[in-house]
């Protein structure tokens, strides 16, 4: 099962889009749940560390709330989410480099491209279904970190420190119960 989820402020572009990703489900015999979100609704379940889909389709100017911001904190906390932009400006293809993401959807264009954009993010999710996660919690958020990214960890008095290619993550798991979970 495979679940994707569509934000944008305008009720009409997330109509047009689910409509597009359901089209898409029915024609792919793909298993596929779709969550229609707006702005706020998104930014609660990332702040609450409630977010589990598995791609996320983001308009990027959606008012208050910028998606490429929002698409930097699904790539910290659900680094194995898949993030589809899909907006009608083509000012913010340089900024979308910000973030993690399989494709760059112009609206105009949506009925032909975003089904692309599911196929080669669907693609991405199941070569990496083989990639281990390491669940933790740091900072009172839950993370799921690639275990290929672990470049060492290591013990800094009442904590261990995780450290991978990017980022270092505090955690209060024992040393012995975060080794007992690596291959």
């Amino acid at each position: 099962m495979i679940r994707i989820c569509i934000c944008d402020d305008s009720f009409i572009q997330l109509n047009n889009a689910y409509e597009i990703v359901n089209n898409y489900s029915n024609a792919s015999g793909n298993n596929i749940i779709i969550d229609e979100l707006s702005p706020s609704d998104i930014v609660s379940l990332i702040s609450e560390s409630n977010f589990s889909y598995n791609i996320a389709i983001l308009d990027i100017d959606m008012g208050d709330i910028n998606g490429i911001d929002v698409a930097k904190k699904i790539n910290v906390i659900s680094p194995n989410c898949k993030v589809v932009f899909l907006t009608s400006y083509t000012n913010f293809i340089s900024d979308s480099y910000e973030a993690d993401h399989v494709y760059y959807v112009l609206k105009d264009n949506a009925t032909t491209t975003l089904p692309r954009a599911l196929d080669k993010a669907i693609t991405s999710l199941t070569i990496e279904q083989d990639v281990r996660y390491l669940s933790i919690v740091s900072a009172r958020l839950n993370y799921s970190i690639p275990m290929p990214e672990i470049i060492y960890i290591e013990k800094s008095n009442r904590s261990t420190i995780i450290h991978t290619n990017t980022l270092a993550y505090p955690t209060y798991i024992s040393l012995s119960n975060l080794l007992a979970e690596l291959p």
